[in-house]
Protein backbone atom coordinates (compact mmCIF):
# COMPACT_ATOMS: atom_id res chain seq x y z
CA UNK A 1 0.00 0.00 0.00
CA UNK A 2 1.44 3.11 -1.00
CA UNK A 3 2.20 5.94 1.56
CA UNK A 4 -0.69 8.97 1.61
CA UNK A 5 0.29 12.65 0.98
CA UNK A 6 -1.56 14.75 2.65
CA UNK A 7 -2.20 17.87 0.84
CA UNK A 8 -3.27 20.73 3.09
CA UNK A 9 -4.53 23.93 2.00
CA UNK A 10 -3.67 26.00 4.75
CA UNK A 11 0.08 25.76 5.59
CA UNK A 12 1.32 24.96 9.22
CA UNK A 13 3.69 27.89 8.98
CA UNK A 14 0.06 29.60 8.59
CA UNK A 15 -1.83 27.65 11.70
CA UNK A 16 1.28 28.21 14.00
CA UNK A 17 1.05 32.06 13.20
CA UNK A 18 -2.49 31.96 14.21
CA UNK A 19 -2.34 30.43 17.58
CA UNK A 20 1.26 32.50 18.30
CA UNK A 21 -1.40 35.33 17.57
CA UNK A 22 -4.46 34.06 19.62
CA UNK A 23 -2.60 32.68 22.68
CA UNK A 24 -3.40 29.03 21.47
CA UNK A 25 -7.04 29.81 20.93
CA UNK A 26 -7.66 27.11 18.25
CA UNK A 27 -11.18 28.45 17.55
CA UNK A 28 -9.66 32.43 17.25
CA UNK A 29 -6.85 31.27 15.00
CA UNK A 30 -9.44 29.33 12.98
CA UNK A 31 -11.50 32.66 12.44
CA UNK A 32 -8.32 33.77 11.49
CA UNK A 33 -7.76 31.41 8.56
CA UNK A 34 -11.37 31.34 7.99
CA UNK A 35 -11.23 27.85 8.33
CA UNK A 36 -13.12 25.63 10.38
CA UNK A 37 -11.82 24.69 14.03
CA UNK A 38 -11.76 21.04 13.28
CA UNK A 39 -8.94 22.08 10.38
CA UNK A 40 -6.90 23.11 13.15
CA UNK A 41 -7.54 20.74 15.65
CA UNK A 42 -6.70 18.05 13.39
CA UNK A 43 -3.81 19.58 12.31
CA UNK A 44 -2.71 19.61 15.62
CA UNK A 45 -3.46 15.87 15.70
CA UNK A 46 -1.16 15.24 13.08
CA UNK A 47 1.65 17.39 13.93
CA UNK A 48 2.65 16.88 17.38
CA UNK A 49 4.96 19.99 17.72
CA UNK A 50 2.50 22.43 16.81
CA UNK A 51 0.11 20.62 19.72
CA UNK A 52 3.16 21.12 21.52
CA UNK A 53 3.06 25.26 20.95
CA UNK A 54 -0.27 25.54 21.41
CA UNK A 55 -0.26 23.64 25.22
CA UNK A 56 2.45 25.76 25.99
CA UNK A 57 0.90 29.11 24.72
CA UNK A 58 -1.88 28.39 26.83
CA UNK A 59 -0.07 27.15 29.50
CA UNK A 60 1.63 31.08 29.34
CA UNK A 61 -1.81 32.33 29.49
CA UNK A 62 -3.02 30.38 32.81
CA UNK A 63 0.24 31.60 34.34
CA UNK A 64 -0.35 35.41 33.21
CA UNK A 65 -3.87 35.06 34.79
CA UNK A 66 -2.58 33.57 37.97
CA UNK A 67 -0.06 36.77 38.09
CA UNK A 68 -3.04 39.10 37.63
CA UNK A 69 -4.92 36.85 40.76
CA UNK A 70 -1.75 36.91 42.41
CA UNK A 71 -1.95 40.59 41.98
CA UNK A 72 -5.59 41.19 43.04
CA UNK A 73 -5.26 38.84 46.60
CA UNK A 74 -1.85 41.15 47.89
CA UNK A 75 -4.12 44.18 46.75
CA UNK A 76 -6.42 42.75 49.04
CA UNK A 77 -9.22 42.72 46.03
CA UNK A 78 -12.49 40.39 47.41
CA UNK A 79 -12.88 38.92 44.48
CA UNK A 80 -9.39 37.43 43.81
CA UNK A 81 -9.30 36.50 48.02
CA UNK A 82 -12.39 34.66 47.75
CA UNK A 83 -11.54 33.16 44.05
CA UNK A 84 -8.06 31.70 45.81
CA UNK A 85 -9.30 30.55 49.14
CA UNK A 86 -12.27 28.47 47.59
CA UNK A 87 -10.19 26.89 44.68
CA UNK A 88 -6.70 26.78 45.98
CA UNK A 89 -7.63 26.73 49.58
CA UNK A 90 -9.89 23.49 49.47
CA UNK A 91 -7.36 21.58 51.40
CA UNK A 92 -7.49 24.00 54.54
CA UNK A 93 -11.05 23.93 54.40
CA UNK A 94 -12.06 27.02 52.70
CA UNK A 95 -15.01 25.31 50.60
CA UNK A 96 -18.34 26.18 49.86
CA UNK A 97 -20.89 24.70 51.96
CA UNK A 98 -24.81 24.61 51.26
CA UNK A 99 -27.22 23.79 54.23
CA UNK A 100 -30.31 22.54 53.16
CA UNK A 101 -32.66 21.66 56.07
CA UNK A 102 -36.26 21.45 56.61
CA UNK A 103 -38.61 23.59 58.76
CA UNK A 104 -36.91 25.38 61.74
CA UNK A 105 -33.64 23.89 60.77
CA UNK A 106 -35.46 20.04 60.93
CA UNK A 107 -35.43 16.86 58.62
CA UNK A 108 -37.01 17.79 55.23
CA UNK A 109 -40.30 16.19 54.95
CA UNK A 110 -40.92 14.61 51.83
CA UNK A 111 -44.81 13.29 51.21
CA UNK A 112 -43.89 9.87 50.90
CA UNK A 113 -42.01 10.56 54.08
CA UNK A 114 -45.67 11.32 55.90
CA UNK A 115 -47.21 7.87 54.41
CA UNK A 116 -48.21 4.94 56.51
CA UNK A 117 -46.88 1.50 55.04
CA UNK A 118 -50.68 0.93 54.04
CA UNK A 119 -51.00 4.31 52.36
CA UNK A 120 -47.83 3.65 50.03
CA UNK A 121 -48.61 0.22 49.15
CA UNK A 122 -51.72 1.78 48.06
CA UNK A 123 -49.91 4.19 45.94
CA UNK A 124 -47.55 2.20 44.85
CA UNK A 125 -50.36 -0.14 43.62
CA UNK A 126 -52.00 2.59 41.61
CA UNK A 127 -48.62 3.84 40.39
CA UNK A 128 -48.47 0.40 38.81
CA UNK A 129 -52.08 0.04 37.21
CA UNK A 130 -51.51 3.34 35.65
CA UNK A 131 -48.20 1.89 34.01
CA UNK A 132 -49.56 -1.43 33.31
CA UNK A 133 -52.28 0.35 31.73
CA UNK A 134 -50.29 3.18 29.04
CA UNK A 135 -48.36 -0.31 28.37
CA UNK A 136 -51.60 -2.17 27.53
CA UNK A 137 -52.84 1.09 25.44
CA UNK A 138 -49.83 1.24 23.34
CA UNK A 139 -49.88 -2.18 22.11
CA UNK A 140 -53.43 -2.07 21.12
CA UNK A 141 -52.30 1.29 19.11
CA UNK A 142 -49.51 -0.30 17.52
CA UNK A 143 -52.06 -3.12 16.73
CA UNK A 144 -54.80 -0.67 15.16
CA UNK A 145 -51.99 0.92 12.84
CA UNK A 146 -50.92 -2.50 11.49
CA UNK A 147 -54.35 -3.86 10.84
CA UNK A 148 -55.10 -0.25 9.24
CA UNK A 149 -51.69 -0.65 7.43
CA UNK A 150 -52.95 -4.16 6.15
CA UNK A 151 -49.81 -6.16 8.09
CA UNK A 152 -51.46 -7.27 11.06
CA UNK A 153 -51.25 -11.07 11.40
CA UNK A 154 -54.45 -13.19 9.84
Amino acid sequence: MANKVKSWTIPTEAIEAALRKTDGGVYLAAETLRCDPQTIYNRLDAVPELRALKDQLRGKLVDIAEASLKRGVLKGEGWAVCFTLKNIGKDRGYVERNEITGKEGGPIQTEEAALSDPERLERLASLYDRIRARQVRQVNRKAGRRRAAGTAPA
